[in-house]
């Protein structure tokens, strides 16, 4: 898949983030919608999976047992894991494990 391609399905996952949790738990993350709309989906994915702090929305997605949903996740599942520097992998899998999360993937790097 070229390039461009995977940023536009990148994109779409990110959104995705955003959709399922509302409809699924009826959790609106309004700072992350807004977020994407003004820095768009990589920016994003860097500025909240790469701050060594817990966001509000991983809080939230925590006390739903949906942190599969989470940003974090996502950097660190392939294809996307490539976009992302280790400082941001690494910020994001501490924050992981921290809440007691694990998926084939998660661990450090090959």
């Amino acid at each position: 898949m070229a390039t461009e391609d995977l940023y536009s399905e990148f994109e779409r996952e990110m959104w995705r983030l955003y959709e399922e949790p509302k409809a699924k738990y009826g959790y609106n993350a309004f700072f992350y919608r807004r977020m994407l709309e003004q820095h768009g989906a990589l920016e994003t994915a860097r500025r909240l999976a790469g701050n060594p702090k817990h966001h509000e929305g991983l809080t939230r997605l925590y006390e739903l047992k949906a942190l599969a949903l989470s940003v974090e996740a996502l950097v660190l599942r392939e294809p996307w894991r490539q976009f992302f520097d280790e400082d941001v992998r690494s910020a994001a899998r501490a924050k992981l494990r921290a809440l007691g999360y694990d998926e084939p993937g998660l661990g450090s790097e090959a």
